[in-house]
């Protein structure tokens, strides 16, 4: 008993951990059969917006491994009754095998630690061995109709009317987590495309009015599956126009700035209540459209603070030092950018923007500082004291100023200089 918890629990880790490294060879797949059945390491930190750790695929790990050892019991058992046992037997059996598929289907998930599919490792392993690109869009995609299933992992269809129809290539970025299954044009024929790690080149036929993309999967770091979804506007979920780097130290991701306005119409196949920045369709559940750079996706512990003045989406769950976002925080927010805001041309007024309490995930892999100031949303971490109530409007300040990335290289300057004094 105490060889199988040993062998369960996340104490093991080492030896799946130093036999990888040694050998090249994923022997964590072997660990996970085994420990699966328990939730992570739970020493790590809360994602809020997620909870306890209770996918799918573990779900039916647990239920595999209880058919597998019932069926071992009845065939064990002595059962006067032959056919009792034999549909005791094909019963357990039968369910057995339905969850062991199940489970080797896999899905999106959260992976803290040494594995390499984890947040820190799997990303690393990818961008250590697959060059970046950053390249212009020579065309514009004028409107996105996106058909969004999402229970295991992400499976979409994405269909992009373009601005130019006679290029001779289509440049796009889409995460590498993605798997693109097909692409093809208005009329359902097949499209030639390259794709190389992030990035999806489409070839043109002369006259290519519309780009129709079918892919799945997912990131280890913005998950989306059953129990929650957490989809930024700034990262390619769905397909970029242009090639974007999408990471700077490959283990974080990089907002990707996005400068023009698009026509966007999202359904989203779900269980789950979704939000989004984009306007919800009355009548029609997790039906979003609008016109947005960003057009964010999100699920999970989140409700709804809007008021009659702002809209807002908060992290249910309280505690560990998380604020509570509603309309007296943001009114305190916005008193602090109208004594700091000089730009009397371009007034920084939180009433027009959509706003999203951000999530671990986001803060500490995305979102430096937890803050992003987009055209139309805002991502904003939390905020315990006045002091630092004031800092989010300094930085919300400087970015609309200086944009993002600019906001984000000086402020690592600044804090490279404080700490070498």
């Amino acid at each position: 008993m105490a060889l199988i918890i040993f062998l369960v629990s996340s104490t093991s880790d080492f030896i799946p951990g130093g036999l990888s490294q040694v050998t090249k060879i994923n022997f964590w797949e072997a660990k996970y059969f085994l420990a699966y059945i328990l939730p992570n390491d739970l020493e790590w930190y809360i994602n809020h917006d997620y909870g306890m750790y209770a996918e799918i695929y573990r779900w039916n790990l647990i239920i595999f491994w209880i058919s597998l050892l019932s069926f071992l019991f009845f065939k064990l058992c002595q059962i006067k009754k032959t056919a009792l046992k034999a549909v005791l037997l094909s019963l357990t059996l039968l369910i057995s095998t339905f969850n062991l598929v199940g489970y080797f289907y896999g899905g999106s998930h959260i992976e803290k630690g040494a594995q390499l599919d984890s947040i820190s490792m799997s990303d690393y392993l990818f961008y250590t061995e697959n060059e970046q690109k950053n390249q212009d869009p020579d065309f514009e995609v004028t409107s996105y109709d996106m058909d969004l299933s999402i229970y295991r992992q992400l499976d979409a269809e994405v269909s992009m009317t373009l601005s130019d129809t006679g290029l001779e290539y289509y440049n796009f970025t889409l995460y590498h987590g993605y798997n693109v299954l097909k692409i093809t044009d208005i009329e359902g024929n097949a499209l030639k495309y390259n794709r190389e790690g992030d990035y999806v080149t489409v070839i043109g036929n002369g006259n290519l009015q519309l780009i129709n993309i079918k892919y799945s999967g997912y990131s280890p770091i913005l998950y989306s599956n059953y129990q929650a979804c957490s989809l930024p506007g700034f990262f390619a979920y769905y397909p970029i126009t242009g090639f974007y780097k999408i990471t700077g130290d490959y283990t974080t991701y990089n907002p990707i700035e996005i400068k023009s306005e698009t026509e966007f119409n999202i359904r989203v196949d779900s269980a789950r209540q979704f939000y989004s920045n984009l306007d919800e369709v009355k009548n029609e559940k997790n039906c979003f459209v609008g016109v947005t750079s960003y057009p964010t996706l999100f699920s999970g512990f989140y409700k709804s603070n809007s008021s009659d003045i702002y809209k807002i989406y908060a992290i249910t769950v309280k505690g560990w030092g998380l604020s509570k976002i509603d309309e007296e925080y943001i009114d305190e927010i916005q008193k602090y950018i109208n004594e700091l805001d000089n730009n009397s041309s371009n007034k920084l007024n939180l009433k027009e923007y959509t706003i999203i309490q951000t999530n671990e995930m986001l803060s500490s892999n995305c979102i430096y500082d937890g803050i992003f100031l987009g055209d139309d949303t805002v991502f904003i971490n939390k905020a315990t004291d006045e002091e630092t109530k004031k800092q989010v409007a300094e930085i919300l300040l400087a970015q609309r100023d200086m944009g993002y990335s600019k906001y984000v290289e000086k402020a690592v300057v600044d804090s490279e200089s404080i700490n070498d004094n």
